[in-house]
């Protein structure tokens, strides 16, 4: 299984940390390993916590459908890690690619509609947004 896909960078406050990387950035040095697990065969990918450019990573379509699915042409399932699908995502979650949840869903911290709180996304860095 690859996990956790993708800009998953640390721990301490990945449920309301968004992970803003570019596309040349992302497909520079975040989407290669997963495009090498993709060729070597790996049949399921793990999506994780953290926000990606604003939006829940479970529920994001670029990253889940754009990159994984189109591009790296990923033909496997993916599986939400335990309680990274939060409420009110479920819907975008399926849309944008997930398969499976683990767990029940999580509230949202602080929600403005279906995107991360904009104080709470950070650049790499800068992580001072921390509550």
């Amino acid at each position: 299984m690859m996990r956790h896909y993708i800009g998953n960078e640390g721990e301490t406050g990945r449920q309301w940390t968004s992970s803003n990387i570019d596309d040349r950035t992302a497909h520079e040095l975040y989407v290669w390993p997963f495009q090498d697990a993709v060729h070597a065969g790996c049949v399921s990918a793990m999506c994780a916590y953290n926000g990606l450019n604003g939006t829940y990573s479970c529920a994001d379509p670029v990253s889940l459908g754009k990159w994984l699915h189109e591009e790296l042409n990923f033909q496997g399932w993916v599986l939400s890690d335990f309680g990274s699908v939060y409420e009110d995502t479920e819907v975008a979650s399926a849309n944008a690619g997930l398969d499976s949840v683990i767990g029940s869903t999580t509230p949202a911290y602080g929600r403005e509609g279906d995107r991360l709180p904009s104080k709470y996304n950070t650049n790499h860095e800068s992580l001072s947004a921390y509550p």
